[in-house]
């Protein structure tokens, strides 16, 4: 099916780097190493093409991670002297993962601190803010950082006031720092904006 939709794109005028990058979002979904070297092999002539392709770039990342993550790191190193500083945020985000993957759990945290950030700044979607702002939590809280956590906790729901999710996060993060009652104030905020939440 993505095959056959891929291929009408194609026949409607969509770019052709485009739909290399979704061929390769699905060979690396599908995770099949001949997929994952056939998505290898796209993403290189890509960046090959075009350095700056920030998409490209973050899924070969993405596909590096799994299989070596010190040229993860290198491919995302070269993509940061390259890239916009207002368009960073998810190159220090997958440098935070590949830290976390080489079991480096200050170095992931410190990064993840600075892609949050770099996410708020840049006005990213609301889904990727929360998914960082996650993977930033635990990295504080496992390494015994609860204070760097409740100041996620608290930028989060400043960046995201009316999200429920916002004040749930802000709430574990709480509750994983020892404060009860503050955790329950933001429990009973993310109600208040969403008495179905959560479902």
């Amino acid at each position: 099916a993505c095959t056959t939709w891929l291929a009408a794109a194609a026949n409607r005028g969509a770019a052709p780097a485009q739909i290399e990058r979704h061929q390769a979002r699905i060979e690396i979904a599908r995770g099949d190493d001949s997929l994952l070297g056939a998505a290898r092999a796209r993403l290189s002539t890509l960046l090959d093409a075009d350095r700056k392709d920030l998409e490209a770039r973050l899924l070969l990342a993405k596909l590096l991670l799994r299989l070596d993550a010190d040229e993860a790191k290198s491919v995302l190193r070269v993509g940061l002297r390259l890239t916009p500083r207002n368009k960073e945020a998810r190159l220090h985000y997958m440098l935070a993962k590949v830290e976390k993957r080489k079991r480096k759990a200050r170095a992931a945290a410190g990064m993840a601190f600075r892609a949050f950030r770099a996410m708020i700044r840049e006005r990213r979607p609301p889904s990727e803010v929360f998914d960082v702002a996650n993977f930033t939590r635990d990295m504080w809280l496992e390494i015994g950082q609860t204070k760097g956590a409740r100041t996620i906790g608290r930028d989060l729901t400043e960046y995201a006031p009316y999200h429920p999710e916002a004040w749930v996060l802000r709430g574990r993060i709480q509750l994983a720092a020892d404060y009860p009652d503050w955790a329950l104030e933001s429990a009973q905020k993310a109600v208040e904006l969403d008495p179905q939440y959560p479902s």
